[in-house]
């Protein structure tokens, strides 16, 4: 409830910074930043609710939250990376790990649509395995991405690559941005569709 009195204050304070002069760009910001704050919260109530984290672990924030480009009317864009278990590690404990952290950020997507943030139409959540990896899942997840280069995979990519990691180990959000970047190296055709997402998104220039 505190959580969301304080979101449902975002539209008076944009109106306020609109009318100093602020820019766009800086008010979209301001807005990613406070979703990203309660997406942190969100993170730190599901996990005081559970038994330690089977891993260490990052939370990110997906899409327009990752760009800083956030509007009024937001859903949810997030994603988990965890650390991979020892070799040594059963089926069970490396399933039971994942049932960990899916429990974990669908609690995290539940506290956010409790708060005014509702749950994200596409799926694009740690509530679900697409969204929620071990370390080297990802990094074989991204290299198919770039390998293939079909629509969905650069869309999914369109998605992905501007995360922001908002909590938790972020030397994993890191290892994984360095893949991202030695991944996508050379890889003319994969930028050129990557590039072609972009022009595709059309702005409005006037009322209609």
């Amino acid at each position: 409830a505190d959580m969301r009195a304080a979101l449902s204050g975002l539209p008076a304070l944009s109106a306020s910074l609109l009318a100093e002069g602020v820019t766009g760009y800086d008010i979209a910001a301001v807005i990613s930043g406070q979703y990203r704050a309660a997406l942190v919260r969100a993170a730190a109530l599901a996990t005081a609710e559970r038994t330690p984290a089977p891993a260490k672990w990052c939370l990110l924030i997906l899409g327009s939250g990752g760009r800083d480009e956030s509007l009024l009317a937001p859903d949810q864009d997030h994603a988990i990376i965890f650390e991979d278990l020892p070799s040594s590690a059963s089926t069970a404990d490396r399933q039971a790990a994942l049932d960990w952290f899916l429990d974990c950020g669908q609690a995290i997507a539940d506290r956010l649509d409790e708060a005014g943030i509702p749950y994200c139409t596409g799926g694009v959540m740690a509530t679900s395995p697409v969204w929620c990896k071990p370390l080297s899942d990802w990094q074989a997840v991204i290299d198919d991405w770039v390998a293939r280069g079909r629509a969905e995979d650069v869309l999914s990519a369109d998605i992905f690559f501007d995360y922001q990691a908002v909590c938790g180990e972020t030397a994993l959000a890191d290892q994984l941005q360095a893949h991202i970047r030695q991944t996508v190296t050379g890889q003319h055709d994969f930028l050129k569709s990557l590039a072609r997402t972009v022009q595709n998104h059309a702005s409005g220039t006037t009322l209609f």
